[in-house]
């Protein structure tokens, strides 16, 4: 042993009680760690001790970059174009525009409306002489707001003012026009053939809009509507051509890790599962409901990588059973537009990805009026609460997705065909963090401009934000008054 200034050094044996060695160590040194200010020895054992942790760091995704993905799918789309107008699909979604604008008439006519050219219109004024229930309150806005759109109202200082009655043709002949000249379309016919003519009945609540999109607890046309429509299955196409694009260059014997959230009927799925390597490929289908599930099982029973599983994206995926490993892609066709706040959703997405996984995003980019007349009669359409980025609408246009993905650490957000599109959908694509974010518990204290909120989603973390007293707002989120010492202690308790 040799006592150096400020070391000590030496052999080490450690025996058992027959004095066998156990373990040795030739010139092992120690020195002294100096402890905080004001520390001494003896205060506490636990700080005379130095513990290496070993934290496991994912692998990197060997996912094809956003841009390169965005690029392939550039024929698919000038393909697409072409068979829509071929097809005359504008003229198509215009005469559709025009049944739900009838419907609408119609609808405010049964409750009791009657327009007079001049007539002063107050939204909440003209909802409660009409009966209309206090869930049904946001889609009566929107089909004002329709009516606005044909030139019967025109907004004014308010409110709106009636410029015409309406003059639309019998919804039911319109309908019939369309079921006859253009049967492609029979999904969304289908499903406004039980929406419209009880407009008047789900926005008095006499009827449960659950019950018109899925009859007898039944959703064929829906799921047609989501996987094979005229207006959707090209774009679940091209979904499945980008996930095809972006794993072309998985090395050999690289297992493959792909989650869908929210797949529903398995729109998107039905696209995707063809083009991947049956023998090394996990592919999670997620959906807060297990009614999806059960059909999914049935539905995609021939592939037998997929696993199913509950997930709600706006929760915490770690406490849901997923956190075991991180995903090369994670898929989300038409499902982030329905939850409450964007950023704190896609803070959850982020975590689940491998540094660098792609994130692939098939979303509606503007108002819709058969999504208004069908999806938008529930309650889930209309219950976004980010209204800094959502105003009056769910849906979000692609410039503002991608200025988003940016601001919440995604990489190389890109749109598909563009970030311009004005109606339709688009397919957007970002790449997760490289790095991962350090490990432990965050909490955000927030000031009013949403920035921290949004920091906070993408951490996963709680957040605070300022207000006049202390409340749990919700899940991880407070109000605090930053000028009241006790609401940080409070909410450092309640936080963990």
């Amino acid at each position: 042993v040799s006592d150096a200034p400020g070391a000590l050094a030496g052999d080490v044996r450690l025996l058992d009680a027959e004095g066998h060695v156990l373990v040795e160590a030739e010139r092992l040194a120690f020195r002294p760690l100096a402890g905080p200010p004001g520390a001494r020895a003896g205060d506490d054992p636990a700080e005379w001790l130095h513990e290496v942790r070993w934290i496991l760091r994912p692998a990197s995704s060997f996912a094809a970059a956003p841009g390169a993905v965005a690029a392939a799918l550039r024929p698919g789309f000038d393909r697409m174009k072409a068979e829509y107008e071929a097809a005359g699909t504008e003229a198509v979604v215009r005469r559709l525009d025009r049944l739900v604008a009838a419907h609408v008439a119609e609808g405010l006519a049964a409750l009791g409306w009657r327009p007079s050219p001049g007539e002063g219109v107050e939204a909440t004024a003209l909802a409660d002489r009409l009966g209309v229930g206090t869930r049904s309150r946001p889609l009566f806005g929107r089909l004002l707001e329709i009516l606005t759109e044909e030139g019967v109202l025109e907004t004014s200082e308010g409110g709106w003012r009636v410029l015409a009655r309406p003059s639309f043709p019998p919804a039911a002949s319109l309908a019939s026009e369309l079921s006859a000249a253009h049967p492609e379309w029979s999904a969304e016919l289908a499903l406004l053939a039980r929406t419209g003519p009880r407009l008047a009945d789900a926005l008095a609540g006499r009827v449960d809009p659950l019950d018109l999109l899925f009859p007898g607890g039944r959703g064929e046309d829906l799921e047609r509507l989501y996987e094979s429509s005229a207006s959707l299955a090209g774009y679940n196409a091209l979904v499945g051509e980008a996930v095809a694009r972006a794993i072309e260059s998985r090395p050999a014997g690289r297992p493959l890790r792909i989650l869908e959230i929210g797949a529903g009927t398995g729109g998107a799925t039905a696209h995707v599962l063809p083009e991947l390597p049956a023998d090394s490929t996990e592919y999670v289908f997620s959906d807060v409901s297990p009614v999806f599930l059960a059909a999914a099982r049935k539905k995609f029973e021939r592939f037998g990588f997929v696993r199913y599983a509950l997930l709600d994206v706006e929760k915490d995926p770690s406490r849901q059973g997923f956190s075991g490993g991180p995903f090369d892609v994670v898929l989300a066709a038409n499902v982030l537009h329905a939850t409450a706040d964007l950023a704190r959703a896609l803070g959850h997405v982020r975590s689940l990805l491998a540094p660098g996984g792609l994130l692939v995003l098939l979303e509606g980019t503007g108002r819709e009026r058969v999504e208004d007349l069908t999806v938008g009669l529930t309650d889930g359409w209309w219950r976004f609460a980010d209204r800094h980025l959502r105003p009056s609408y769910a849906l979000l246009e692609p410039a503002k997705w991608l200025a988003l993905l940016a601001e919440l650490g995604f990489e190389d957000p890109v749109a598909a065909p563009g970030a311009h599109v004005e109606r339709g959908q688009a397919i957007l694509f970002a790449r997760g963090p490289k790095a991962s974010p350090a490990p432990g518990a965050w909490l955000v204290l927030a000031d009013a401009s949403g920035v921290g909120e949004r920091v906070a989603g993408a951490l996963g973390a709680a957040v605070a934000v300022p207000g006049e007293g202390f409340a749990a707002l919700g899940p991880r989120r407070w109000r605090i008054d930053p000028s009241r010492r006790a609401d940080f202690g409070r909410l450092l308790d309640e936080t963990g």
